[in-house]
């Protein structure tokens, strides 16, 4: 199952247009740099190189692994965008952002009780939902709650 294919059915609220450009515009608002430019215009391969360069070197480490993770995962590499998150989730636990793609990756893994706690935690980090994370963060469990699972 692909990241967005179990979030985007009928009565889910989060379409895949809807999440790319979401990744287009938290692309925006990050420092400008080749991997944010190839994000931003959908090109997740080459995105993936960039931040892999950021990270080897050592620089904005954080934000290197959270992008390579969104970009991964766009992408559909479910596995590598999991472990990306992760470390971000290592460097500053207070992540809203990095919850939220870690909880992608787990919807790509068809491990929904694992994404469910991310996307919850992402809502509590992010204003209590009311930042964009949260609000994403948000219409995902509304999304699986609406498929059938509890939330």
């Amino acid at each position: 199952m692909g990241l967005f294919d179990f979030l985007t059915g009928k009565k889910g609220p989060v379409s895949q247009d809807q999440l790319k450009q979401w990744a287009a515009q938290y692309a925006s608002r990050k420092e400008s740099s080749p991997g944010t430019a190839a994000l931003a215009a959908g090109q997740y391969a080459k995105a993936v190189k960039e931040f892999t360069t950021q990270v080897n070197l050592g620089t904005k480490k954080e934000e290197a692994y959270l992008l390579r993770s969104l970009s991964h995962s766009l992408k559909g590499d479910s596995g590598s965008g999991l472990k990306d998150a992760q470390e971000a989730i290592k460097i500053n636990q207070n992540n809203s952002e990095a919850f939220l793609i870690r909880g992608f990756a787990y919807i790509q893994k068809n491990d929904v009780n694992e994404a469910l706690k991310d996307f919850k935690k992402a809502v509590a980090l992010d204003l209590h939902g009311r930042g964009v994370v949260g609000k994403i963060a948000q219409s995902a469990i509304e999304s699986i709650a609406g498929k059938g699972y509890d939330e």
